[in-house]
């Protein structure tokens, strides 16, 4: 018997229904005036391989959906960034805020084009975030000196991946602090004993690529962070996704990503979670 396959990506235009709800929602989206189509998940095993080179949504973006066997045994969601074509921003809690946003909601309000939901919180009420967090230039919360090694910044306009012990804070517009750290310096930063210590969870993250490009991404089954940081830094020829920085940003039903596509959206995650924090790209104006 074969096994199932995934739908066929290339044809962006006949792939609206691709997307996933995981978890209970949060926030009401009756009042969305833009059109919303999901179709649920599964855990179906194919042998089917799509590329990180295509298909593309909009110029600048791109999205894949491909199959990871053994170890890792999942299907893998990304979305790579050409920062050349879109600028980065960090969206998180405020004193103007305070109950944060989901993705689904970010993008159905804003221009912005995709955004992937991270970061760890103290507590869901009040929602308050785990360490450092910037958002617009202002610090909203202090940098944790334990735990949670990553910090994705804004800086001169682009997005950068660092370790909580060298990162400097000139020039950021936006931060927030994430971990652990999958892959630094192209050399993958998880212990091979983690598959035996820690239990799998399902897994969000962010990566950058030697171009300079940006990969947003989550898994659709529980993963170990070592089979998962070792296929972030496999290169694309290896059929992996070519990382040469990545870092966790959440876990265990919380990870969301959302993406424009046309006048619909992509919901992949737990999409209607309000986040502490978010990543959103939008389409630079020239």
């Amino acid at each position: 018997m074969k096994p199932p396959s995934f739908p066929n990506l290339s044809n962006v235009s006949a792939m609206l229904l691709i997307s996933l709800i995981i978890g209970c929602s949060t926030e009401s989206s009756t009042n969305d005036n833009k059109q919303q189509r999901t179709v649920e998940s599964t855990e179906e095993k194919s042998s089917s391989k799509f590329p990180l080179s295509e298909p593309i949504l909009t110029e600048g973006l791109v999205l894949s959906r491909q199959w990871i066997p053994s170890p890792l045994n999942t299907s893998l969601i990304a979305i790579v960034v050409d920062q050349a074509k879109f600028r980065p921003r960090i969206i998180g809690v405020t004193r103007e805020s305070p109950s944060g946003q989901s993705v689904s909601g970010l993008l159905n309000h804003s221009q912005a084009e995709v955004a992937i939901g991270g970061g760890f919180v103290e507590s869901f009420y009040p929602l308050t975030p785990t360490g450092l967090l910037i958002v617009d230039g202002k610090a909203i919360s202090p940098k944790s000196k334990k735990g949670y090694s990553g910090i994705i910044a804004v800086q001169n306009k682009k997005l950068k991946i660092s370790h909580r012990d060298v990162f400097e804070s000139d020039k950021t517009t936006g931060a927030f602090q994430v971990g652990p750290t999958l892959v630094s310096r192209d050399s993958v930063r998880i212990s091979p004993q983690e598959p035996q210590k820690r239990n799998p969870y399902t897994r969000g993250f962010v990566g950058i690529r030697k171009d300079g490009k940006v990969v947003l991404g989550l898994t659709e089954n529980r993963v170990h962070l070592y089979h998962l940081a070792r296929h972030l830094n496999k290169s694309v020829a290896e059929k992996g996704v070519g990382c040469v920085e990545a870092v966790n940003l959440s876990g265990g039903g919380a990870e969301a990503i959302a993406v424009r596509s046309g006048n619909n959206l992509l919901l992949f995650g737990n999409s209607t979670l309000r986040q502490a924090s978010m990543i959103a790209f939008e389409k630079i104006i020239r």
